[in-house]
């Protein structure tokens, strides 16, 4: 049995994936936790995925309510990296929400972790940005931590997108 916990978890991609893999593979597994502000995204979990608990505000909860997970997914906020944003600044709430990330890896130790964000997160300001966060998550020193920007289009998915994905 997997089971696994996301964070800004959206319309919960990950858990439709792992859905997937499951059914063609006969596994199973456990959605453990999601995480999610927006209103609508969270009635759509609650609606089609239940996972055992759903925070609102992960920036809110307690380390402690953290469960344990094997896989722990994040798609933490592209806003500030993103080249679509012309407000970017060092000050954006939303550059904070890796540190939940990072507190949850750290607290939880999942088996691995998935970190996924925009294409530009790599440069953006000459890649400082991206290798300050390379540097946090080899400073755990439990992982081996992998990189890749990947077009969906090349995985079968009906989108051009290219996305960024830091697998440890």
């Amino acid at each position: 049995m997997i089971k696994i916990g996301t964070d800004c978890s959206g319309i919960e991609a990950p858990i439709e994936a792992l859905k997937n893999i499951c059914n063609d593979n006969n596994l199973k597994y456990e959605h453990i936790f999601s995480s999610e502000i927006c209103p609508y995204a969270t009635e759509y979990i609650n609606k089609n995925h239940n996972p055992t608990i759903l925070f609102n505000d992960m920036t809110k909860r307690k380390d402690s309510e953290i469960p344990y997970v094997d896989v722990y997914v994040s798609g933490f906020p592209c806003q500030p990296y993103s080249r679509a944003n012309k407000f970017k600044t060092d000050i954006d709430p939303r550059l904070n929400l890796f540190e939940n990330c990072i507190q949850v890896i750290k607290t939880v130790n999942p088996k691995f972790f998935i970190l996924e964000n925009v294409k530009t997160l790599v440069t953006l300001n000459n890649g400082s940005y991206f290798n300050e966060i390379l540097k946090r998550l080899a400073d755990i020193n439990k992982y081996t931590i992998h990189h890749k920007v990947i077009n969906s289009n090349k995985l079968g998915i009906p989108q051009s997108r290219d996305r960024l994905y830091i697998v440890g």
